[in-house]
């Protein structure tokens, strides 16, 4: 390491010499091995034998083994999770697989960068008691934390998976032992693997709800005969089929590896086939896609200023739908947001009726923008990924109900909601529970009455859905110049409302279990507090 210091040392004194006194040539290959050995100088003095507890550390890229520079590769090492793994040491997982199981926990930390600003990673065994291996506030280096992951010793007792997926919730996503607010951009992500022969037949969908609270999205890994498709589905996220794996024997974790990094680190391309081009912008202008203009029973109505056209809806106009992968083939983005100008007319501001509408095959509502006359309200109303409702309400938005276009603004996180109403100050709601982003087998209907289920009396001027990666650039969507008839002209979002929209607040989380650890049952012997 020395000779490499003072050859890298060296070689900068030549480099330096040589640009400055001609006009040489100089590659950003050469260049980038240069820099390479400096890390690699500091990282090798940086680190020091594991002696029980882990050192923090600046952060640091993955080791040079996991940097194959893949794509998949540099999607992962720009990932900001809370990353928890929960490995079965029961009896009948044995020894030599137990060891794979570390293996496999080694590799796929070693894909992400190591920090408080981008991956920690926190590491737990359950058998007939729990032990912390590691919490997500132990940061360290990627080389030092695999140390660590591939030196846990095999516990061999029974299976408690209920108290284990209760522990994790309560104790190894707590803000004490690292876990950071999702509303800051951080994804909490847990990969849950056992040979599923669990000693004690525990009720789990408390504690699997208990993650869904945090915002914890699951992947499971069942191993061996005796692993069961249900127990794993039942602690999966939605889409199960992309969150678990049954697989027959421990060799195949490599590939497991690699299809859950995929799922991790993806990068969707939502709104890629959008067709909206009056901004530089991805999303789909739902009036065009459904094909207003020349729908029948609809007709042209006086938009908001000289320029602007709207299509005037009414209760006999027929049902407005569209199947609704013709705009998503398979789920909703991240986040996303919709945007309209429209009027009511004659009793709709009375009654309830959604601007528009996800609703299943079978007639159910999965997810709708809410005008709730009756109340001055508008809803959010969604699905989480278990099958529960959820309704987001604002109530700050009266000014809707005054005759006139208004612009309305909804945009959705997986954990907030926030509603701008003619470009004033937006209400923030966070969302109870991760929504379902998986579209159902049925239509998206525009301007329904909830109680008839008919069209109700609306001109509509613009229904936009919109991407995230889109409107956080462009500011261009948010202003209301379209709106004239608001009272003070011309009026623009400030930048940071932009900020503000974009950008979750803080969700405060359950609070934290006492520091007894007793009704957990944690191992004898464990260093962690």
């Amino acid at each position: 390491m020395i000779m490499r210091e003072k050859f890298v040392k060296t070689t900068w004194f030549v480099l330096l010499l040589l640009s400055s006194l001609t006009s040489a040539y100089v590659t950003d290959e050469f260049v980038r091995f240069l820099q390479e050995q400096s890390a690699l100088n500091r990282n090798e003095t940086s680190q020091s034998p594991y002696t029980g507890t882990l050192r923090v550390t600046s952060q640091e890229v993955p080791s040079e083994a996991s940097s194959s520079g893949s794509r998949l590769n540099a999607l992962c090492r720009h990932q900001r999770l809370d990353l928890l793994f929960v490995l079965d040491g029961s009896k009948s997982v044995k020894a030599q697989n137990f060891q794979k199981m570390l293996e496999f926990t080694s590799e796929m930390a070693g894909s992400f960068a190591i920090g408080r600003d981008s991956t920690q990673v926190a590491v737990m065994q359950y058998s007939g008691c729990i032990r912390p291996h590691i919490y997500l506030n132990d940061q360290t280096s990627v080389r030092e934390l695999q140390s660590v992951i591939l030196g846990i010793k095999y516990e061999a007792k029974g299976t408690a998976t209920g108290r284990a997926l209760r522990f994790a919730s309560h104790k190894m996503f707590s803000r004490r032992k690292g876990a950071r607010d999702v509303g800051g951009g951080t994804r909490r992500t847990m990969i849950f693997i056992t040979d599923g022969k669990w000693a004690v037949k525990e009720e789990i969908s408390d504690a699997v709800r208990q993650l869904e609270d945090k915002h914890v999205e699951r992947f499971a890994i069942g191993i061996g005969k005796t692993a069961r498709s249900a127990d794993l589905s039942s602690i999966a996220s939605n889409p199960v089929a992309t969150h678990h794996r049954y697989i027959t024997d421990y060799v195949s974790l490599t590939q497991v590896r690699q299809d859950f990094l995929q799922e991790i680190c993806r990068e969707e391309q939502p709104c890629q086939d959008g067709n909206i081009d009056v901004i530089n912008a991805t999303g789909y202008d739902v009036l065009r896609t459904v094909g207003m203009e020349t729908k029948v029973g609809v007709n042209r109505a006086q938009g908001s200023n000289d320029d602007a056209t709207a299509y005037g809806v009414r209760p006999q106009t027929g049902v407005i739908v569209l199947p609704a992968r013709s705009l998503f083939k398979q789920r909703l983005p991240r986040k996303f947001a919709i945007i309209s100008i429209f009027r009511m007319l004659a009793a709709t501001p009375h009654i309830s009726w959604n601007l528009l509408e996800f609703v299943h095959r079978n007639g159910n509502v999965t997810s709708a923008l809410k005008i709730a006359g009756e109340e001055e309200e508008v809803h959010y109303v969604m699905h989480d990924i278990i099958g529960g409702k959820h309704t987001v309400k604002f109530q700050k938005v009266s000014k809707l109900f005054r005759p006139g276009y208004h612009k309305v603004a909804l945009y959705v996180s997986h954990i907030q909601a926030s509603l701008y109403i003619d470009c004033s100050s937006p209400e923030h709601r966070p969302l109870s529970a991760l929504p379902d982003r998986n579209l159902p087998d049925g239509d998206i209907a525009v301007a329904r009455d909830v109680v008839t289920r008919d069209s109700v009396a609306v001109d509509i001027q613009q229904l936009w859905i919109v991407c995230s990666a889109t409107y956080q650039s462009h500011s261009d969507v948010f202003d209301c110049c379209d709106v004239i008839s608001l009272p003070g002209g011309q009026v623009r979002f400030p930048q940071h409302h932009v900020i503000a929209s974009t950008r979750s607040q803080p969700i405060e989380e359950t609070p934290r279990l006492g520091d007894v650890t007793g009704e957990f049952d944690t191992c004898a012997g464990t260093v962690k507090n």
